[in-house]
C-alpha cells in the first residue's frame, strides 16, 4: 500500500489542519502527513480530498481554507512552494475576508522548512538566478515564478517573520519542537481522532539530507539522571492497573491535567507504561509545564523495566542531550535494548550509529542488518537509508 493509500480522507465536519506544499515534495510531505494522522489529527490534504480533473479544484481548495473548521495550515517550504503561484494563494487564504469573517480572526499557519533557507535575500538571488537559468521553461513560465516567489518574501517569509525560521526538517534536535509546536496551535479540543497505542508514541529521527555522524564530546560521560521516585509499595489500596486505565480514560478525554494526576500515581507503584506515558506528557507539556528533565527520568523508569518505547526515547535523549547531557554511549546501550525488542526505530538509529561509526566500529554488514530489520516493519527512514547505500529491496 503506498502512503498516500494509507492517509485517511478529512471529515470536514470536524476541526482540521490544512496541508499546503508542492507537489515536487510530495514524498517528503505524505511522510510527515502520516506521522500526524498517527498522532490522531484529522487533516485536510488536496491528493486525497480533492478531485483535480474538476475545473473547480483550485477553488475547493481555497474553500477549505475558509471554512470555520480549518484550525491551522501547515506550510511546506521549498524552492518548488515558494515559486507556486497555488501555494501562495492558499497562504495568501489565511487571511483573505472570507477567512476572516468566518473565523472572526486569521487562520494561523506554521512553515515548515523542507530545505534550509538561511539568509532569506541570499536565498532568493540563489532561487531567482536559477529560475532565470532555466532553459526548459518558457522565459514567461520563469519570470511568472519570479514574481510569484518575490511576493511570497515580501507578503510571508521576510527577515523580520520568525514563522519561516521554524523546524528545519533535516535538523534532528528541532524534530520534538516541531511536532509539539503543532499541538500548540492546533487547539487539544480539535483532536478527534483516538491513536491506537496506549504507549507514548515513538519518536521519530529524520535522516539528514547530507547524513553527517554524530561526534561524541572526547572524555564525556553521562551523569547519573536523577532518582526522584518513591519506593514501590508492594500492596498499594489500589491496584497500579486500575489507576492507568482511569489515566488514560481522562487522557482519552483531554482532561491531561487529570490524567498526569492518575499516571504520576500509577508510575510511583511501578506500572511501566504510567511511567513511560508520564514522560511523554512532561516531554510535550501536556497537562504540565514541557520538562525534557523530568521527561528522561520517567522514561529512565520505563526503559529499566524493559519498555521498548521508553527506552528508544532514552536513547533519542542522550544522543541529542535532551534532559540529560549528551553521550553517545548511552544512546547506543538503550536504542540496542530496545531494537533487540523490535522497535523499528531503534533498529533504525542502530543502524546509523554502525553505518557512520560512531561510539561503535563502521560496520556496513551490521548496519543493512539492522535497517532491514526496521524496514521490514514499514520504517521510511531505514527504507531510504538502504536506497542510500544502494540496497534496493524495499522501494
Amino acid at each position: 500500500m503506498s502512503m498516500l493509500e494509507q492517509i485517511l480522507p478529512c471529515n470536514l465536519n470536524k476541526p482540521y489542519i490544512f496541508i499546503s506544499y508542492s507537489s515536487k515534495d510530495r514524498e517528503r510531505v505524505l511522510e510527515d502527513v502520516l506521522e500526524f494522522q498517527r498522532r490522531g489529527y484529522n487533516l485536510w490534504l488536496d491528493d486525497r480530498n480533492l478531485d483535480k480533473t474538476n475545473p473547480s479544484w483550485k477553488v475547493d481548495a481555497l474553500k477549505a481554507i475558509e471554512s470555520y473548521y480549518c484550525k491551522l495550515v501547515v506550510f511546506y517550504v521549498s524552492r518548488w512552494s515558494l515559486t507556486s503561484d497555488n501555494c501562495y494563494e492558499e497562504l495568501c487564504h489565511t487571511r483573505c475576508k472570507k477567512t476572516v469573517a468566518y473565523h472572526n480572526e486569521e487562520v494561523k499557519y506554521i512553515a515548515v522548512e523542507l530545505e534550509s533557507i538561511g539568509n532569506i535575500t541570499t536565498y532568493k538571488n540563489d532561487v531567482f538566478d536559477e529560475l532565470m537559468e532555466d532553459e526548459t521553461v518558457s522565459l514567461k513560465e520563469r519570470q511568472m515564478r519570479a514574481e510569484v516567489l518575490y511576493d511570497f518574501i515580501n507578503d510571508f517569509f521576510n527577515t523580520n517573520n520568525e514563522k519561516v525560521r521554524v523546524h528545519p526538517r533535516d535538523e534532528a534536535n528541532r524534530i520534538i519542537d516541531y511536532y509539539t509546536d503543532v499541538t500548540a496551535a492546533f487547539p487539544d479540543k480539535t483532536k478527534i481522532r483516538k491513536s491506537t497505542r496506549t504507549a507514548a508514541p515513538e519518536p521519530k529521527v529524520p535522516v539528514p539530507a547530507e547524513p553527517v555522524p554524530p561526534k561524541p564530546v572526547p572524555g564525556q560521560t553521562a551523569p547519573p539522571i536523577p532518582e526522584i521516585f518513591e519506593k514501590y509499595d508492594p500492596k498499594p489500596e489500589v491496584p497500579p492497573e486500575q489507576l492507568y486505565e482511569k489515566a488514560q480514560t481522562y487522557y482519552d478525554a483531554k482532561d491531561y491535567e487529570e490524567a498526569v494526576k492518575w499516571y504520576r500515581k500509577a508510575a510511583v507503584l511501578g506500572h511501566v507504561k504510567a511511567q513511560n506515558n508520564l514522560g511523554w506528557c512532561f516531554e510535550n507539556g501536556y497537562g504540565t509545564e514541557k520538562d525534557y528533565t523530568e521527561a528522561a527520568k520517567w522514561y529512565l523508569r520505563a526503559a529499566e523495566q524493559g519498555d521498548a518505547s521508553a527506552q528508544c526515547s532514552l536513547g533519542w535523549y542522550y544522543q541529542y542531550g535532551k534532559g540529560v547531557s549528551q553521550d553517545n554511549t548511552e544512546a547506543v546501550k538503550w536504542y540496542r535494548k530496545a531494537a533487540e525488542q523490535g522497535n523499528a526505530s531503534a533498529q533504525c538509529s542502530l543502524g546509523e550509529f554502525y553505518q557512520y561509526g560512531s561510539c561503535v566500529p563502521k560496520d556496513t554488514d551490521e548496519a543493512v542488518k539492522w535497517y532491514r530489520k526496521a524496514a521490514e516493519q514499514g520504517n521510511e527512514r531505514a527504507k531510504r537509508a538502504l536506497t542510500f547505500l544502494e540496497l534496493q529491496p524495499y522501494i
